[in-house]
């Protein structure tokens, strides 16, 4: 490994043992050897949180509410020592074993990062259909980047499909920008007035006026149990919530997809070229893939090698650009 990488996973390594909480993915164990370092992180085997509710026979909105007590539960002690995620998605929030009753836990620390006293963070990261409009406006960051993507997985949640979308990246960060998120039609009619109001103080695209995570714990949607809640169906199964989630699942793994035989195509083709060749397409390439790829569920599995998506501002737009670093994890 480069030391640059070194240096990458000494840093997740010393945020993640700090971080002993019941709803964060554990770091057991480290070894190293010449080529490689060794992480053993508690085995989780209940899967991505989309993937659990999308198999769900019932899903409701107390159900949501209590998936986002829990991830934010485990923000809170994060935010606490002054550690912000960066990367919270819902690829990242993984059910600890099948049981009906399994809590999620947050994974993946791999671009976490310890705010300086008294300063916040700049360096442009995480994956676009969840990063904070300040990080896309360049400005300084602190914790509030994961409130954020909390809303946006609570959103998610809720009606089944992401509140900013875009058929390119520019268009999906102008949207973002903009931070008009829709809160009407059929799908809203079966969601809670708390509810609604606890999606909407996150997705602020001030950060002094989103929810901390301290404020959202003390929130009512989360502290209230179903039959309270204001819903007009209030015990009703949010089927159509979990198909249009299903719907938005199979779109971004269709994408995912056809920018990797894209890359595949690309990759060969600069096999056949000379060296001052490939160093232009690679930087094209750089630029092209752009952050969508999504981590994969190896933390549910026994044994696995994964691959972080460390993200870096492109050069000549100034909009976050995903760059891979290697590790391996065993589970």
């Amino acid at each position: 490994m480069e030391d640059n990488e070194i240096k990458a996973l000494e840093k997740e390594i010393s945020i993640l043992r700090k971080l002993k909480h019941r709803n964060i993915c554990m770091l057991r164990e480290v070894f190293q050897d010449r080529d490689m370092l060794y992480m053993i992180m508690e085995e989780l085997t209940g899967g991505e949180l989309f993937d659990r509710i999308v198999q769900k026979e019932f899903y409701s909105e107390s159900e949501a509410a209590k998936v986002i007590r829990e991830i934010c539960s485990a923000l809170a002690f994060c935010h606490k020592h002054g550690i912000a995620h960066r990367d919270l998605k819902p690829e990242n929030i993984l059910y600890a074993s099948n049981d009906e009753d399994s809590e999620v836990k947050v994974a993946d620390f791999g671009l976490a990062d310890i705010l300086p006293k008294n300063k916040l963070l700049q360096t442009p990261c995480g994956t676009p259909e969840y990063v904070a409009p300040e990080i896309l406006h360049k400005q300084p960051y602190s914790t509030q980047v994961d409130m954020w993507g909390l809303g946006i997985i609570a959103y998610i949640l809720l009606c089944g499909y992401p509140p900013f979308e875009g058929d390119t990246q520019e268009e999906l960060y102008r949207a973002i920008r903009g931070c008009k998120a829709a809160y009407t039609g059929k799908e809203w009619d079966f969601v809670s007035a708390e509810g609604t109001q606890f999606v909407q103080s996150l997705l602020h695209s001030d950060p002094k006026t989103r929810l901390t995570a301290a404020q959202v714990m003390q929130h009512k949607w989360l502290e209230r149990t179903e039959p309270t809640l204001s819903s007009k169906y209030p015990s009703e199964d949010l089927h159509a919530t979990r198909a249009r989630l299903a719907k938005t699942m199979a779109r971004r793994r269709l994408k995912g997809a056809m920018k990797a035989v894209l890359n595949i195509a690309l990759m060969r083709k600069m096999a056949k070229l000379g060296p001052i060749s490939q160093m232009k397409a690679a930087g094209s390439a750089a630029t092209s893939t752009a952050a969508s790829a999504h981590t994969t569920s190896d933390h549910a599995t026994s044994t696995k090698t994964t691959k972080s998506n460390a993200v870096e501002p492109d050069s000549t737009t100034g909009t976050p650009t995903t760059k891979k670093k290697s590790k391996c994890i065993v589970c």
